[in-house]
């Protein structure tokens, strides 16, 4: 059916931008943790191709087959993107007459490229402009520019309570520490120092493995992989 979109919605995202920026003068930590790629944009970070992963796996998963593989031309392929507006169909032109323009092993870079930016950038360019604007009316980008996309993750949303007798319950080990498990004097090693961990210190810990310093609501037995399988957290040496 058609995808219908009030016609002052981008106010919202305007207003949206500046329920951050407040949020973030304020020190108040709010439950809408924000997408790895939207994080990199506040803080006027390149995107890189391993983010759209996190925003569409289809697109994706097709990006790096073309990235693995050559004589693409046999795909038939062109310099013009398909999406869907108000339940009609349309072409977005990546290149001047982009339709006429075959992708090919010598310019699937530049299409890859363009790809890109056109998924995560271009078709969203609106939105981001008013939500950006929004949050740099309260917080100027220059005092944010302080921050790494991970710092700005524990910034939003706190720091989150991470149950240690939780964590190593769901916990799987591979390679050499598989047949002793957490009676593997290295594994042992890893739990006692987890265990004398901060919680800032812990949260960096699922940070730096999972790409989130926050937990789903059922805990670590519902950590999520890029394909939306559920993942136990791993040890391997």
């Amino acid at each position: 059916g058609a995808c219908k979109v009030h016609a002052d919605h981008l106010k919202w995202f305007l207003f949206a931008g500046r329920l951050f920026g407040k949020a973030i003068m304020e020190q108040q930590a709010l439950d809408a943790p924000l997408s790895l790629p939207l994080r990199k944009q506040i803080l006027n970070i390149p995107i890189t191709f391993s983010d759209l992963e996190l925003i569409d796996q289809e697109l994706f998963r097709n990006l790096h087959w073309l990235r693995k593989n050559s004589h693409v031309e046999t795909l038939s392929l062109d310099f013009n993107v398909r999406y869907q507006h108000n339940g009609f169909f349309l072409d977005r032109e990546l290149l001047p007459n982009g339709g006429d323009v075959l992708v090919t092993d010598a310019n699937k870079s530049e299409y890859l490229s363009l790809v890109l930016r056109d998924r995560m950038l271009d078709s969203v360019k609106p939105q981001l402009e008013q939500f950006l604007c929004g949050l740099y009316q309260v917080i100027p980008s220059d005092l944010l520019s302080v921050f790494d996309y991970q710092e700005l993750d524990l910034l939003l949303c706190g720091i989150q309570q991470l149950d240690a007798t939780q964590w190593l319950e769901n916990t799987e080990y591979l390679g050499e520490y598989q047949r002793l498990g957490r009676r593997h004097k290295v594994i042992k090693w890893f739990w006692a120092a987890v265990g004398d961990m901060s919680e800032e210190e812990k949260v960096r810990l699922l940070q730096f493995v999972t790409g989130s310093s926050r937990l789903p609501a059922q805990g670590f037995a519902a950590l999520q992989s890029n394909d939306g399988n559920f993942r136990k957290f791993n040890i391997q040496s």
